[in-house]
């Protein structure tokens, strides 16, 4: 039993039992064709009484208050929420066609040649939980932040849906399934010669209103495209 479970009501430790033992899965339609389909039922770590922050494999798993909301004991969000985020990033992907993206930092301009792109910070939030794509060019003080420069190639990444639907999967299992725990982790998380240095775009899980939450921009609030994207 991970340590932090006991902390959840029994609704939310039974929700989080049939998620690990039916393996809650979001794949694009394509997956019958031979797209790889993605889980969230493959935990790794977990994080003990007196860690607020554990790193392995890329995934930096915490439960910082800047992250979980510090006025609520022991979480300000629900996990079973984090788990509706994923189905609402889910429905984008299966709109998605399996060719690439460009995934495009706040201010950047999109190159036709690389593909339709995706304006970022992009969101998904259900209740008290927000799933965050983002470049790491418009993020502050995170745990484990490499060092990043705005250039005109660290300010986009191309990649198709379902790359960034692996990482998703990888860290809310992780994290909120397995540690009971928000966090980041690269969107690559799975390429195997790929460190988290040459990763420009990050996934997050953290409670909707957090700090962090709070800290990232709302391309819609600054006169920015946000959330439109042409799946065509």
């Amino acid at each position: 039993m991970v340590p932090f479970l006991p902390l959840l009501n029994n609704g939310v430790r039974v929700l989080i039992a049939l998620a690990c033992l039916t393996h809650i899965a979001i794949s694009s339609p394509l997956a019958a064709a031979g797209s790889p389909s993605l889980s969230l039922s493959q935990p790794s770590t977990a994080l003990n009484a007196s860690e607020d922050h554990v790193h392995q494999n890329s995934l930096h798993c915490n439960r910082l208050p800047a992250w979980i909301g510090a006025d609520s004991a022991p979480y300000a969000y629900r996990p079973e929420d984090c788990l509706r985020a994923v189905n609402l990033f889910r429905g984008d992907m299966g709109k998605a066609h399996n060719v690439a993206y460009q995934w495009l930092a706040l201010g950047a301009v999109a190159l036709p040649e690389l593909g339709q792109p995706v304006y970022l910070p992009r969101r998904y939030t259900w209740g008290s939980c927000t799933l965050t794509l983002a470049s790491l060019l418009d993020v502050g003080p995170i745990p484990d932040k490499p060092p990043t420069t705005r250039t005109k190639g660290s300010e986009r990444v191309v990649a198709k849906w379902t790359e960034i639907g692996r990482s998703v999967a990888t860290l809310g299992s992780t994290c909120v399934l397995e540690a009971g725990a928000v966090g980041w982790a690269p969107y690559d998380v799975f390429a195997r010669q790929s460190t988290i240095r040459s990763t420009p775009l990050g996934i997050f899980f953290w409670a909707t209103g957090s700090e962090i939450d709070k800290s990232v921009p709302d391309p819609s609030k600054v006169g920015l495209k946000g959330d439109d994207v042409d799946f065509l």
